[in-house]
């Protein structure tokens, strides 16, 4: 524990949990008894320390430390910056928070198709499955996601019913004016019925120089056989900080593809646990970190295999260049009864700088005997002989060295569903290493 109990004399967190106690007005009494719990929670953990493991890696006083109030008052919306962070095939299927305030003006979710519904979550409180799953799902690993849940006011909620299939890509857009000292708070809850199909993209974004602090968490509740896509796409300014939380529950015969990708912020952290909850469940983890000049970025990322005969598979990537440092912490869990599980894990990091560091820790913790688990991390440059290749070609060699670390990253691009976003992604890697697509 990084701080005693009943510790906020942190000033993050204390601003942070500032007039988070009592119920507040119209909110059902589930919600406040969860609030208050997490608020307790919070306070006994307090916000992570150079001891604590799962953070040791990452130096934690820029954040710790940072200057953010949840009391800073959301700036005009920029429309046109709203705008431009459209994806076309969600254009009817898209909710949008800016500065962490839902903006019914600037979402539209005609287009969501019979038996899926997208809401914020001030109107979803009176519903079964909010009050079964909120707050639930993610629990409270550390203080952050803790305040989250003791806070929350604003979110988007996305519901597929049994059997249903989302007619289009549900676009949930947090969009920040990246104004300086605000801390903004972005929630996200997932439930998809038995059956159900649908894909999800959940985007934080703000301008190029802005600043600020962004918690968010999403929780992601597969029923049985459900089919889930979805997509953390995080491309902050230059001086914020981002610290995000993804839960999983991945039920019997259920499929959840969970892709990660980190461009933006000077400083992000995502934590991302999935658990199957039933025989059969099947989960995918893809993650892509590309960094530059000094950002940071850490992915901490658990499945945990808890019945049998599940398989999982997780891809991470990490480019670093400049002073940038990458953290890479993946674990599976095989529990004693989870027999024939199939599990594989794969971490690869490219430094193109002497300067810039990737740490990777791939972990295994198996507790059954019928089970086939491999895993794996590389940190290096670009392959000398795929250099000499294209430059026995022709190519000079600052175009092979891009096309290379082009071709590294855009693997984890392949798999996204929706073609906007996979080519939004494929063209910002193709511009920083100057490749011609």
């Amino acid at each position: 524990m990084s701080s005693a109990a009943g510790q906020v004399e942190q000033p993050l967190l204390a601003a942070l949990l500032a007039g988070a106690e009592g119920a507040r007005g119209g909110e059902p009494g589930w919600l406040t008894a969860r609030r208050e719990a997490a608020l307790a929670a919070a306070r006994t953990q307090g916000l992570p320390g150079p001891r604590d493991e799962e953070w040791r890696a990452l130096k934690v006083r820029p954040l710790v430390e940072a200057s953010a109030s949840l009391g800073v008052a959301a700036s005009a919306v920029d429309a046109s910056a709203v705008a431009s962070y459209g994806i076309p095939e969600a254009s009817s299927s898209r909710i949008v928070f800016w500065d962490g305030v839902y903006r019914p003006e600037l979402s539209c979710v005609d287009g969501v198709g019979a038996g899926v519904r997208v809401r914020p979550l001030a109107e979803a409180l009176g519903d079964p499955e909010v009050e079964r799953h909120l707050g639930r799902v993610a629990g409270t690993p550390d203080a952050f996601v803790a305040a989250s849940t003791a806070q929350v006011l604003e979110g988007a909620v996305v519901q597929v019913g049994r059997d249903v299939a989302a007619a289009a890509p549900i676009h949930v857009l947090f969009a920040s004016s990246g104004t300086a000292g605000a801390a903004r708070l972005a929630r996200c809850l997932v439930v998809a019925g038995m059956g159900a199909k649908a894909t999800i993209i959940e985007e934080h974004v703000g301008p190029s120089s802005g600043e600020g602090l962004t918690v968010g968490v999403c929780e992601v509740v597969a029923g049985p056989s459900a089919s889930l896509d979805v997509i953390a796409l995080q491309r902050q300014g230059a001086g914020a900080l981002h610290v995000a939380a993804t839960a999983a529950e991945v039920a019997s015969g259920a499929q959840v593809r969970l892709t990660s990708i980190a461009l933006g912020a000077k400083l992000s952290r995502h934590h991302i646990h999935v658990a199957h909850t039933g025989p059969e469940a099947h989960s995918e983890l893809w993650g892509l970190a590309v960094l530059g000049e000094e950002q940071v970025a850490d992915a901490h990322t658990a499945t945990d295999h808890r019945f049998p005969r599940g398989t999982s598979r997780q891809v991470h990537k990490v480019i670093a260049d400049g002073r940038s440092q990458g953290i890479f912490n993946g674990k599976i869990f095989v529990q004693k009864d989870a027999q024939q599980i199939a599990a594989e894990q794969l971490n690869q990091g490219l430094l193109l700088s002497r300067k810039a560091r990737i740490h990777a820790k791939p972990q295994l913790e198996i507790w059954a005997d019928d089970v086939r688990c491999t895993h794996g991390a590389t940190v290096g440059q670009l392959d000398e002989e795929q250099l000499f290749y294209l430059l026995s070609r022709g190519i000079d060699a600052a175009s092979a060295r891009s096309m290379l670390t082009y071709a590294f990253a855009a693997a984890v691009a392949e798999p996204i569903p929706v073609a906007s976003v996979r080519r939004r992604l494929q063209d910002h890697i193709a511009a920083l290493f100057a490749v011609e697509l």
